[in-house]
């Protein structure tokens, strides 16, 4: 039986608008996150993809409904979930390294430890020759490397990604997603990713979960039996396709 990592359980959420009106970005809804599952999240912009991950950090309060993270309700962020943002989060005034050890000087560990953590994770996430250079010195590409290692260097029960690659050009998106797929087979980790890009959410995931458009409501959930590790070209197969094609009609595009 697979252990639940995070369960979001009625989740409801209104906000005030323009003129002080309320505004219901989410209307009950309830998922299960397994432990070592990559989840993606897609649906119409503004229908509360962004919202949820922010209730499931802790970043907000939900109006209605509870977060679990392993059996105990979130009542706010804290070091189980770490967050990737679609805004580069790199320090600028501190190396590659520094940046990957930030985390973990705030956990207390040790310097040997630390060094020993952020070399693993410069190799596995390919910065090896780069831990020196400077935020200034890498591509949109390489700065993303550096948020996911030090996101993974400080261990988190899980890793909650808002549109990680959302500013990179198409080809650098490309690599980075069959990066990313490497990086989560080879250190396996509870994943939440939203995106908009319906490819990239079949792409990665173990399970698609399609919002409604605002409020949002989980519509439904398509299991993804790809097989792993997976590469770019098995965007290409039937399998993909017909996947593919069920998202499209879900979200009303054919």
């Amino acid at each position: 039986m697979r252990k639940v990592k995070l369960r979001a359980e009625g989740i409801t959420h209104m906000y005030k608008g323009e003129g002080g009106r309320e505004i219901k970005a989410l209307e009950d809804v309830t998922l299960d996150i397994y432990e070592n599952e990559f989840v993606t999240i897609i649906g119409p912009s503004g229908c509360g993809k962004t919202t949820f991950l922010n209730i499931l950090a802790g970043f907000i309060k939900p109006t209605q409904g509870k977060v679990f993270c392993e059996g105990k309700e979130v009542t706010g962020p804290a070091p189980d979930r770490g967050f990737v943002f679609q805004e580069d989060a790199v320090f600028p005034w501190m190396t590659v390294r520094d940046n990957i050890e930030f985390g973990l000087i705030a956990k207390g560990i040790p310097k040997e430890e630390r060094r020993r953590i952020s070399n693993k994770f410069i190799k596995l996430v390919g910065l090896t020759g780069f831990e020196n250079a400077w935020p200034k010195e890498l591509s949109g590409g390489m700065l993303k490397r550096v948020d996911i290692a030090r996101t993974y260097a400080v261990d988190p029960a899980i890793m909650l990604m808002d549109e990680p690659f959302g500013p990179l050009d198409a080809q650098t998106r490309s690599i980075m997603q069959e990066e990313l797929a490497r990086i989560w087979f080879e250190a396996r980790k509870t994943v939440i990713f939203v995106t908009h890009d319906i490819d990239e959410a079949i792409f990665l995931a173990d399970r698609v979960v399609i919002f409604t458009p605002r409020p949002g409501r989980i519509k439904t959930i398509l299991e993804v039996n790809l097989p792993r590790p997976r590469v770019k070209k098995i965007i290409l197969s039937k399998e993909f396709l017909k996947l593919k094609e069920k998202v499209l009609l879900e979200l009303g595009f054919i």
